[in-house]
């Protein structure tokens, strides 16, 4: 993963989302799905996903939203489509 820009405003405290201190920046993520919740049928553990979300990419885990991943192609590397958008 690498920062973007929105990144390095919300560890400054100037973007429009300000999230409770400690957090974990980085916004897009790709990887591994470890787990789903009960329901989620849109993916499935051990499906490569890129996902979306506001902040948290940095940390080892995240969790996310299944509606905010999309499935990350085979020939593709984690390290560029983290950075997809």
């Amino acid at each position: 993963m690498r920062g973007q820009f929105p990144d390095t405003l919300i560890i400054q405290g100037k973007y429009q989302f300000k999230p409770e201190l400690p957090f974990s920046p980085g916004g897009e993520v790709a990887g591994v799905v470890k787990e789903v919740g009960d329901g989620v049928t849109r993916v499935k553990r051990g499906d490569r996903v890129i996902a979306f979300n506001t902040w948290g990419g940095f940390a080892e885990e995240i969790a996310v939203d299944a509606e905010r991943t999309i499935p990350m192609p085979l020939a593709m590397d984690f390290v560029p489509a983290s950075a997809l958008c």
